[in-house]
């Protein structure tokens, strides 16, 4: 779902793939992984999501939402993100 969300800001913007990593200082394949949905939830930290955020020019809120809502709420009802 983040990723998807991703990709929608992107084309909103007009943004490329390549853009985007550039913008953010980080290697066309992870950005990719980012973007399919592939890297794992573990590796998206907040500040990663912030660095998202702002390159795409959308809410941090609505990116941890995208995330959750692609993640598994555990017994506890409170998903972590470090």
């Amino acid at each position: 779902a983040l990723g998807q969300y991703l990709q929608k800001c992107l084309k909103r913007r007009e943004m490329s793939r390549v853009t985007f990593a550039q913008s953010l200082d980080m290697e066309t394949e992870l950005a990719d992984a980012i973007l399919d949905g592939v890297l794992p939830d573990s590796e998206l930290h907040s500040e990663l999501l912030q660095e998202l955020a702002e390159a795409v020019d959308c809410e941090y809120d609505r990116l941890v939402q995208a995330l959750k809502s692609n993640v598994e709420t555990p017994v506890n009802g409170w998903v972590s993100l470090v």
